[in-house]
């Protein structure tokens, strides 16, 4: 359940995860306990409202759960418009910026598609990640990869 005036990051004022998910016709929002990692997938293209909800609600879940691990699936999102592509880099990259510290690595993995000019957006927003401080990312072709990956990563901590 998602209870919110309108779509913005600071808008929304209350996540509720049924069952550790939330999904709608756009996209779907999981947290996984036993890794402390969210996994947003999208479903199809979105417009613009839908797309920048689906991040709101990311932020809103790192904040109520304090987890150092992401995944995002583009695969099925189709072309994001620059307008969108701006809004995530001046919105989003700055809030998960924050899950990052000295003491813990934020790791982030990318599940690209076929679209050539998805995988360019999807790329030209992680770049703005690149050389921060204690944040990996990384791109994968199969959910199952990032997974692995996201497994080994977690191990690498305890």
């Amino acid at each position: 359940m998602i209870k919110k005036n309108t779509v913005g990051i600071s808008k929304i004022t209350m996540i509720k995860l049924d069952n550790n998910i939330i999904e709608t016709e756009f996209y779907k929002i999981e947290f996984t306990e036993d890794l402390q990692s969210t996994h947003l997938s999208f479903k199809k293209k979105c417009e613009s409202e839908r797309y920048r909800e689906a991040y709101t609600v990311l932020i809103k879940i790192f904040e109520e759960r304090g987890h150092f691990s992401h995944i995002t699936d583009t695969s099925s999102m189709g072309v994001i418009s620059l307008e969108d592509q701006e809004w995530v880099k001046e919105k989003v990259v700055p809030q998960i910026r924050r899950f990052a510290n000295s003491s813990k690595k934020l790791n982030i993995a990318l599940i690209l598609g076929d679209d050539v000019f998805a995988n360019f957006a999807a790329k030209n927003i992680a770049r703005h990640f690149i050389g921060e401080l204690n944040i990996d990312i990384h791109y994968f072709a199969k959910y199952q990869e990032a997974y692995e990956w996201h497994v080994k990563e977690q191990n690498t901590i305890i």
